[in-house]
């Protein structure tokens, strides 16, 4: 339709596989949250992270920090290891989840440290 546009981001078989353990990773961890609707909030943010992370450099930042966001308050050890990840970005995942993941971390450690 009009104003229509189309991204396709090809990945290595490599780039794909690495992708693919980050998240199955993310996923066990929130596997283990009793509360269902945290449960059902975590794989969604999940589930949008990695759509994310399968585009690269084309990653949608305001999404990124939405459902960052949402993983911090449903699943904290999940977002622990997701800003682990994505500071340390394996090849495939985009520089803006490695900006993101830095900011948040601070934002996280600064809230932490006042009284």
């Amino acid at each position: 339709g009009r104003g229509a546009k189309a991204v396709v981001t090809q990945r290595t078989g490599e780039e794909s596989d690495q992708i693919s353990t980050i998240f199955e990773t993310l996923e066990q961890i929130v596997s283990t949250i009793a509360d269902e609707t945290d449960k059902k909030v975590a794989e969604s943010a999940i589930e949008t992270l990695e759509a994310e992370a399968r585009k690269g450099d084309q990653a949608d930042e305001t999404t990124i920090k939405k459902w960052l966001n949402f993983l911090a308050e449903t699943a904290p050890d999940a977002w622990d290891v997701a800003i682990d990840f994505f500071i340390n970005p394996i090849r495939g995942v985009g520089t803006v989840f490695k900006k993101i993941a830095e900011k948040a971390k601070l934002e996280r450690e600064t809230k932490a440290s006042k009284p």
